[in-house]
């Protein structure tokens, strides 16, 4: 990012979120309604590195816990419009 080039630089930067909290695209979302579901919400998954050098980063990420390999299982939450017979 322009942020990490110009820091590596020596240049003094700073980074201010303009989200509701930390984590931009890559937030976990909670619902606004009784259930309060949480879900991940943006980067969905990394596909196979293109370069050794995010290889070697993706790599060391792991090694820190910043990313993990997921074990779960996929789920789909269909929502009803409301006004037909049920069967949507």
């Amino acid at each position: 990012t322009a942020a990490r080039e110009l820091a590596d630089a020596g240049v003094t930067v700073t980074v201010f979120e303009c989200g509701f909290g930390v984590g931009g695209r890559t937030s976990t979302r909670i619902t606004r309604d009784e259930s309060k579901f949480a879900f991940d919400h943006g980067a969905q998954y990394i596909g196979k590195p293109k370069t050794e050098l995010f290889t070697n980063t993706l790599r060391e990420w792991e090694s820190q816990g910043f990313v993990k390999e997921w074990k779960g299982r996929f789920g789909e939450v269909l929502a009803s419009s409301g006004g037909g017979d049920g069967d949507e």
